[in-house]
């Protein structure tokens, strides 16, 4: 059996979810919309299209989404022109395990394909995954399953064969509902009692991640 390991994006790899709701919570506060932390909180792992319902779930239906947001990303883009593209704890470390284990490494994001491209080449890892799913590639946001049922479809293997490295409650969501693996490695928002079920391990970082692939697939050597 192939191993194949699917990373989410933001919080996962890319350690950004601070820096969008940073972001966010800067154009609610220069525009008298408040606090907008638990409201973003909300959005974390969906597409920008089931962000946009959410704002207008909560403002109304002619609230002015796309200027506000086109006004965030200038911000965090601003961020990471700054500072570069901030990865999670223990990723390089964790991609270059992978590699030399021989693992399809993929990403299955909410964010879009193009974003996701020039982020990876921005950071320098793009060569470690052999393919990107973004979330304009499918019709359904986390948390339907669409978007990793995409990326096992690029590289041609099965969902029950794919571990998911995800931060979200949506994410891991959608990974469950695909009939993957999903691996919590918490960010923002920490797991729930549905989480706990759900989730195949949780683990505070990436290291002790590495660490666990480590552990089972050495067993599974010494059983051959």
């Amino acid at each position: 059996m192939e191993k194949t390991v699917i990373f989410d994006w933001d919080g996962t790899v890319a350690d950004t979810e601070s820096l969008i709701l940073q972001s966010w919570i800067e154009v609610g506060l220069k525009h008298g919309l408040g606090n907008l932390r638990d409201l973003c909180y909300s959005c974390i792992g969906t597409t920008n299209l089931a962000t946009r319902k959410i704002f207008c779930d909560q403002f109304g239906g002619d609230f002015p989404y796309d200027e506000y947001n086109k006004e965030m990303l200038i911000t965090f883009n601003n961020m990471l022109k700054k500072d570069g593209i901030p990865l999670k704890k223990g990723l390089l470390e964790m991609l270059k395990f992978l590699k030399e284990n021989n693992c399809n490494i993929a990403v299955a994001s909410s964010t879009k394909i193009q974003i996701l491209e020039e982020e990876a080449q921005m950071a320098g890892i793009r060569d470690y995954f052999r393919v990107i799913a973004g979330g304009d590639m499918v019709q359904k946001s986390k948390p339907e399953p669409d978007i990793f049922l995409k990326a096992a479809e690029m590289l041609q293997v099965k969902a029950e064969e794919c571990y998911v490295l995800e931060d979200s409650l949506n994410g891991m969501r959608a990974a469950h509902r695909a009939g993957m693996k999903p691996i919590m490695v918490p960010d923002l928002i920490p797991p729930n009692d549905e989480m706990l079920n759900i989730s195949l391990k949780i683990f505070p970082s990436l290291i002790e991640v590495r660490e666990y692939f480590c552990e089972i697939w050495c067993t599974e050597s010494d059983l051959k």
